[in-house]
């Protein structure tokens, strides 16, 4: 599958634009909140920089 982000295209096919929209749902659902993601991205930082 294209990645039209990726190639610069515009999406239009409503069924491309509804794939596209339930796989962002779908990620944002897995996601860490933000307030933990920064954590999580500040103690990574502490581990490889030690």
């Amino acid at each position: 599958m294209m990645i039209p982000a990726l190639l610069q295209t515009p999406v239009e096919n409503p069924s491309e634009v509804q794939q596209y929209s339930a796989t962002h749902a779908h990620l944002r659902a897995l996601a860490l909140p933000s307030e933990r993601s920064r954590h999580l991205i500040t103690d990574t930082i502490k581990v490889y920089s030690s």
